[in-house]
């Protein structure tokens, strides 16, 4: 988890400054010295069963040291193959079949295992350019939709309605509480999601 979360700093200062020297350096650095251990480690516990936060954050680690060398265009083709086998693990987790109750999303959301910001960084990351963008892993622009129409949206007002809505679930523990008077596992989850949106704030 510690390697996991230093990889993660290291390479959001490489996609907050893309065209800085030391920042690659930095990155190449912690590359030389810790991706061996870190996947070494990422196999080891993650061979068992479960634990798909992990795992996904572990696979999408290595799709982004794959990108540590930017001129090396034969790194975006392994990156690439790699991004498909994390996919096939995303499906596997909510394959968007199934409600989104009954399916091991809710793992992801409570899980210290840092696979959102991961994935995050490595689409980021993944070099492109106008003509193409990002087309094997999807478009992500700012106020163009995914066909690369534009498109206006009030980030602003949606993050400060989100934050407060955050803000107010969070200052009542008692809605996160999981209640065993619902049930088995799975439903006393659906219930305290139930809870949590049908707060007023959200």
């Amino acid at each position: 988890l510690a390697l996991l979360t230093e990889l993660c700093e290291v390479v959001e200062v490489v996609v907050n400054n893309p065209s800085s020297e030391l920042a690659w350096t930095n990155f190449q650095a912690w590359s030389t010295e810790r991706a061996t251990l870190l996947v070494q480690l990422s196999g080891n516990i993650f061979a068992k069963p479960f634990c798909e936060p992990g795992k996904v954050a572990s696979a999408t680690a290595t799709c982004v040291l794959l990108l540590g060398e930017p001129s090396d265009e034969s790194r975006h083709s392994q990156a690439r193959s790699c991004a498909e086998d994390v996919d096939n693990l995303l499906q596997a987790t909510a394959n968007g079949e199934k409600n989104m109750f009954d399916t091991r999303l809710h793992m992801f959301l409570r899980s210290p295992w840092p696979a959102f910001r991961l994935l995050d960084l490595f689409v980021r990351l993944y070099p492109s350019d106008d003509a193409v963008a990002e087309a094997e892993l999807g478009r992500c622009r700012p106020h163009e939709d995914w066909e690369g129409h534009e498109i206006e949206f009030d980030w602003v007002w949606f993050k400060n309605a989100l934050t407060s809505s955050l803000v107010v679930a969070s200052s009542k523990q008692h809605l996160f509480d999981l209640d065993p008077r619902d049930g088995p596992l799975s439903e006393q989850y659906r219930a305290r999601w139930m809870r949590l949106y049908q707060a007023p704030s959200f």
